[in-house]
């Protein structure tokens, strides 16, 4: 009798500890399962942020994981919720395709990955009394734009941004090229060009990307 009353409580026994593992192993995959939520809620730099900076831009970017170069003296920078804009103005550049880089293995200049560059005969300058200006009042210069992700200064590839540049009731929009120093690598990847501009004259510069845009204003040496 003892003996048939054991053999009936041991399924018994063994259900119930069967049941209290399978409760166990249930709340430590939903623990787990919080713990990865909770995780994945706080990490820096997944979807959420990504989502907020597209938004922001109004475009779908591609950005390179490699931070900006610093900007070099004189150059001008406007910061704005998602980007870091930056000018700089300087000497005239000699552009080279990549495959004219790689035959000839220039020192200095421009690399173009993608646009052309500038010829000298700007017509915009005719609206700005160019045909009776001084000889030597008219001169070329380099003008590029860095644009770089204001959460960590990544260097932003594409797309290219619009440039515009006004004096006075002149306008013109620039052929954007997007180039890098020649030897400096992705770093300092930047779009413009090579423009002409005429000593004493104010200039406006508007880069607009996606619906983020900056605004740099110089006078012409």
């Amino acid at each position: 009798m003892q003996a048939s009353r054991k053999r009936r409580l041991l399924p018994l026994s063994f259900l119930a500890a069967g049941l209290a593992l399978t409760a166990a192993a249930c709340g430590s995959a939903t623990s787990s399962s919080s713990s990865q939520a909770s995780k994945s809620s706080s990490m820096p730099g997944m979807s959420g942020s990504s989502t907020m900076s597209s938004s922001a831009t109004g475009t779908m970017e591609k950005m390179a994981r490699v931070s900006c170069a610093m900007p070099s003296a004189g150059s001008q920078t406007v910061s704005t919720a998602s980007h870091f804009f930056i000018l700089s103005l300087g000497r005239a550049e000699t552009m080279y395709s990549p495959q004219q880089a790689r035959r000839t293995h220039p020192k200095q200049g421009e690399v173009m990955l993608a646009g052309r560059m500038q010829g000298s005969g700007m017509s915009w300058m005719t609206g700005m009394n160019a045909g009776r200006a001084m000889p030597g009042m008219a001169s070329m210069k380099h003008l590029e734009v860095h644009i770089c992700s204001r959460e960590g200064r990544k260097v932003i590839t594409a797309p290219s941004p619009s440039i515009v540049m006004t004096s006075g009731r002149s306008r013109h929009t620039l052929p954007v090229a997007v180039m890098e120093g020649v030897g400096e690598g992705v770093a300092d990847l930047h779009f413009g060009n090579n423009v002409q501009t005429q000593s004493g004259h104010a200039y406006t510069v508007r880069v607009t990307e996606g619906s983020d845009h900056a605004t740099f204003h110089f006078s012409a040496q």
